[in-house]
């Protein structure tokens, strides 16, 4: 009898654990650009997308918080995340299976200037330390509207999770009302990262130019409520 319960008790476990919900993160894009002022944009891209994928899948999101505290405990501060083991490195201490890298990539231009960026994103499978093959993504970074970039990698960040077995739902992420230009999106991630340096004034100031300039920005404007209830 005693024995029955106990294999009871451990069927019960298993399945418990079995149930568990897969857990996905989007670490920082590494940001290859004359333009050096896109290189915070990687924590707002982070942002945007951990959101999206939220409500736009079946799995467990890891919010960017926890992988700012990850960062600071390792002392990774500046360290390319397009690396698969080091994605899969942070995606264990976050308790992650799946892990979503990028790069931001500056196209040469003919005859010089600035030339189009496009991102290149690949999803990591954290047990294998490795990129899932034919899990990568290619979209134009649109500086005029970065949420229909943001919106269409989800969109396809979320179909090759269902497709390798890891998501069952793949929604389209919500369309947001209004553009977002690349200069608002950067100043929002500027915001992000004083809030993460416990910069409360100098977030909340750029947080409030962000709303000014975007007042459907509904991320920003619950951030912004978040460090002045």
């Amino acid at each position: 009898m005693v024995r029955a319960a106990s294999l009871f008790a451990l069927l019960a476990s298993a399945l418990v654990f079995a149930a568990e919900p897969v857990r996905v993160s989007v670490l920082y894009f590494d940001v290859q650009s004359n333009q050096k002022e896109l290189g915070v944009l990687a924590k707002g891209l982070s942002e945007l997308m951990i959101t999206d994928l939220v409500q736009s899948t079946d799995l467990t999101v890891v919010e960017r918080s926890r992988i700012e505290d990850v960062l600071a405990e390792l002392k990774l501060g500046e360290t390319r995340f397009s690396d698969p083991k080091t994605a899969a490195r942070i995606g264990k201490l976050i308790g992650a299976q799946f892990i979503v890298i990028g790069t931001i990539v500056e196209a040469p231009k003919p005859g010089g200037g600035i030339g189009p960026h496009r991102l290149l994103v690949r999803i990591v499978d954290v047990e294998k330390s490795a990129a899932m093959a034919k899990a990568s993504i290619k979209a134009e970074l649109d500086l005029e509207d970065v949420f229909a970039t943001e919106e269409r990698v989800v969109a396809e960040v979320s179909k090759l999770l269902v497709a390798s077995g890891a998501a069952k739902v793949a929604n389209e992420p919500p369309k947001k009302a209004h553009k977002l230009p690349v200069g608002t999106a950067v100043k929002y991630s500027r915001a992000l990262d004083a809030r993460d340096k416990k910069d409360k004034t100098q977030a909340v100031k750029l947080l409030n130019e962000v709303v000014k300039e975007q007042p459907d920005f509904k991320l920003a404007q619950l951030d912004l409520l978040n460090l002045t209830k």
